[in-house]
């Protein structure tokens, strides 16, 4: 397939143009291509009988944005072009299987396939800031990484280190360093020491990106980094150096998203953009671990909550669902590419980890991922109950062996009888909390559910899982 070093050759000598020409290229070829493969449709009753021709048509649009438009490098202002031949290669040659860690904690990550018997693989997620003023460093991910089920780790950025805000090239460099022996470090305490760990970038400059690279205290072998294409197809020439060293090595790489912006111009353009960004991640960066796809993903989501319920009922509704899930089924036949779901609930934007009500919405997000075929990516520094609530509940819905129109059945069944008043606030993302005056603030959500330093759950949560736990086995789930 296509090389990194053609990747980084194209970069120079593709096609000139400004950003704002690119976007309205890539509108309107969007809505060519939505045109000429009817992707405007009503869709089926139930969200997952989605016909097979119109996931290969929506693959096909896909692979002709890529090949007419591309995609576009925002540090030298070109497009890269792929001829369709270099495309369908490229999702031939994805892998189904990737090994991350080593030694005891060496793990395998797996293509999983709808109502799959396989348990999901795991990502528990720092994906954020840190500060030296909060916890140390090593006693959060200690505690993050003691699950016998965690099979890799992502990590954090510094927003403070050794005293120092963290900005320009040298305190980058450093604080990317530092971060991963501090993980190196937690992963150590909780006995897991060859865990695999993802590098959370502290910028995109290939100075930091490859500064944490180092066998006895940094980045190993079987470790990797997180290299994601932006909203609307958009590259970095930086990113592209850094995937060429960490491949050479050997070394994994995550991708956080899948490339949907708002230039799509509708829901059916979300969908062509959520197919051909994991394409593109893959040729341009090199990606083998990506986010799941779907119509409901973009920059065209509002940033900032105002209550939980409209925002779930607009990512919920059953057009969403039924496009949502076209977009996995087009790459799930086409592709043996990896993916991972982030499961609802992350800390970053509730107050609420610990009410009955939060618990039973999060096992609903973890039997729905886990029937969909997909892996997990759990909380963003969620206390260790999330992460053991988020197995449990999976492996409840595969010893009942629930397949999707259980799911529909269970799920309707819960909203009504204890989710219909569920009035989760959502808040502006708390990790900003981090570059405030008390970024201990972050974790005052988490620490309601569990005491990091005496490793033990808070008593309240243990009294609401007690009861979630309950109602679940009551309405027939094995757990």
């Amino acid at each position: 397939m296509i090389s990194l070093l053609e990747i980084a050759e194209r970069i120079r000598s593709g096609q000139k143009m400004d950003n704002k020409e690119w976007g309205i290229g890539l509108f309107k070829k969007l809505q060519e291509l939505i045109i000429k493969y009817d992707l405007k449709q009503e869709g089926p009753e139930k969200f997952y009988e989605v016909d097979d021709n119109y996931a290969d048509s929506l693959f096909q649009a896909a692979t002709d944005l890529l090949v007419e438009v591309g995609v576009y490098c925002t540090t030298t202002h070109r497009t890269i072009r792929f001829s369709e031949d270099e495309v369908r290669e490229a999702a031939r040659e994805t892998p189904s299987e990737v090994t991350v860690g080593e030694g005891r904690d060496q793990r395998v990550w797996r293509k999983r396939e709808l109502e799959d018997h396989r348990p999901p693989s795991i990502d528990v997620s720092g994906h954020g800031p840190w500060s030296d003023a909060m916890m140390p460093l090593p006693i959060i991910i200690r505690e993050l990484a003691r699950h016998p089920r965690v099979d890799l780790i992502e990590g954090y950025m510094y927003a403070r280190i050794d005293g120092h805000e963290v900005h320009g090239k040298p305190l980058c460099a450093y604080a990317a360093k530092r971060a991963i022996e501090k993980i190196r470090n937690g992963v150590t305490m909780a006995g897991r020491r060859g865990m695999a760990i993802t590098y959370y970038p502290v910028l995109t400059d290939a100075f930091s990106l490859i500064a944490p690279l180092n066998m006895e205290r940094g980045l190993r072998k079987t470790d990797g980094v997180l290299l994601t294409i932006l909203p609307d197809l958009i590259i970095e020439e930086d990113l592209v150096a850094a995937a060429l060293i960490y491949n050479e090595l050997g070394c994994y790489s995550q991708c956080g998203g899948t490339g949907t912006g708002p230039f799509g111009g509708g829901i059916e353009g979300r969908m062509i953009e959520s197919v051909a960004g994991p394409l593109a991640a893959w040729m341009v960066y090199r990606d083998t671990l990506l986010t799941a796809g779907g119509a409901s993903q973009g920059a065209y989501l509002p940033r900032k909550g105002t209550t939980g319920p409209n925002r779930q009922t607009s990512q919920n509704s059953r057009g969403t669902q039924w496009q949502s899930f076209a977009v996995q089924q087009a790459l799930r036949r086409n592709t043996n590419q990896i993916y991972y779901s982030i499961i609802w609930g992350e800390s970053v934007s509730l107050d609420d980890l610990i009410s009955e009500q939060y618990l039973l919405r999060v096992a609903l997000s973890s039997i729905r991922t886990t029937i969909l075929g997909l892996n997990f990516r759990v909380g963003c520094t969620n206390p260790p109950t999330f992460t053991s609530w988020v197995v449990e509940t999976s492996d409840a819905a595969l010893k009942s062996n629930m397949k999707l129109q259980d799911y529909e059945e269970i799920s309707a069944r819960i909203t009504k009888e204890k989710l219909s008043d569920y009035q989760f606030q959502t808040r502006q993302d708390k990790r900003m909390l981090i570059y405030g005056n008390n970024p201990n603030e972050f974790l005052k959500a988490g620490l309601k559910a569990y005491d990091w330093y005496n490793q033990t759950p808070t008593d309240e949560y243990l009294k609401n899982e007690r009861t979630a736990r309950k109602y679940l086995r009551n309405i027939g789930l094995n757990i």
